[in-house]
């Protein structure tokens, strides 16, 4: 009964079945697509902007904007004339999806919160909406994925979004010894966040 696995092997099992583009034909359609346009963006540009405009990072990431404005409709577009899906589509796919009555998404237990981007961050809110209780876990100073669009930020996010959330703070450490606390201490006495 339960539903285990990443944000793109659950979005899988909720959407209909369709291939993936591969990377050469997703470099060739947005080639295509440039040049009928007479666009001058590279193809692997233009899919490592898309990619950064589907994963929500319109606002957080500046060259986003370099990104021509028709491309995201005309490549899912186009996606959709050929029968298939890319990576990033899967889950905004998945946030039109009604899981609420599904018995796997009664309680959502999210780890490695902090890795989260602003989509998954709303599949996490959509899947929870129709449930039980949301558990996550993470660690804001372990927030490393910034470049996949993870911000340590997201927990003030779920803050706001839920106000009558319970925060439990882990603050025994018995795996590593004094000196690597301490020193670890002083990597993360910078960030920001609660006092720690």
């Amino acid at each position: 009964g339960l539903t285990v696995g990443t944000f793109h092997a659950i979005c899988l099992g909720l959407v209909p079945p369709r291939p993936f583009i591969s990377r050469a034909q997703a470099l060739e359609t947005v080639k295509t697509l440039l040049d009928e346009h007479g666009e001058r963006l590279s193809p692997a540009e233009a899919l490592r902007l898309l990619s950064l405009y589907k994963n929500g990072l319109r606002k957080r990431t500046p060259a986003v904007s370099a990104l021509p404005a028709w491309l995201p409709d005309a490549y899912d577009s186009r996606l959709g004339e050929l029968g298939l899906r890319d990576l990033d589509g899967l889950m905004l796919e998945a946030l039109e999806v009604d899981v609420s009555g599904r018995r796997g998404f009664t309680c959502l237990l999210v780890d490695e919160f902090q890795d989260i981007n602003p989509v998954q961050h709303a599949l996490i809110a959509h899947w929870s909406k129709a449930g039980q209780s949301l558990f996550v876990i993470g660690d804001p100073d372990q927030a490393i994925y910034g470049f996949r669009g993870a911000d340590a930020a997201c927990f003030d996010r779920l803050r706001a979004d839920m106000p009558s959330l319970e925060t439990v703070r882990l603050t025994c450490n018995y795996r590593c010894a004094p000196d690597i606390l301490r020193r670890a201490q002083l990597c993360i006495s910078h960030n920001p966040g609660p006092a720690r």
